[in-house]
């Protein structure tokens, strides 16, 4: 009887954990403070597109934030410049996983939302 009530208690813990984790967002940093020690990292980043180009089904954004700071951000559904809701000078909120492309960071983007 005791084993039934602790693998209750455990499914409802690793419910709740995986609830939780799935709320949880990363913390809002400038687009200055990504580096090449944060790749696998995700990042949370307000700024505005400075551009948004087509390319084979991705969308590749340049990024910059007040600072004017710059990034490369890839959003990889199968999206086009004309059918996507995110147009150049939008201020917008993304979250990604921070990756390398020659030799400099750029951003997967995961969520992004025009503010």
């Amino acid at each position: 009887m005791k084993f039934v009530i602790y693998l209750v208690i455990s499914l409802i813990l690793i419910l709740v954990l995986g609830i939780l984790s799935q709320s949880l967002e990363p913390k809002t940093i400038l687009i200055s403070k990504v580096n090449l020690k944060m790749i696998d990292q995700y990042v949370k980043i307000n700024c505005f597109v400075k551009s948004v180009q087509d390319a084979n089904g991705l969308l590749i954004f340049t990024l910059q934030d007040h600072n004017n700071s710059e990034i490369t951000a890839i959003l990889g559904e199968k999206m086009t410049k004309e059918n996507s809701p995110i147009k150049k000078d939008d201020f917008i909120e993304i979250i990604g996983r921070v990756t390398e492309y020659e030799n400099k960071p750029e951003i997967e983007i995961e969520k992004i939302r025009v503010k």
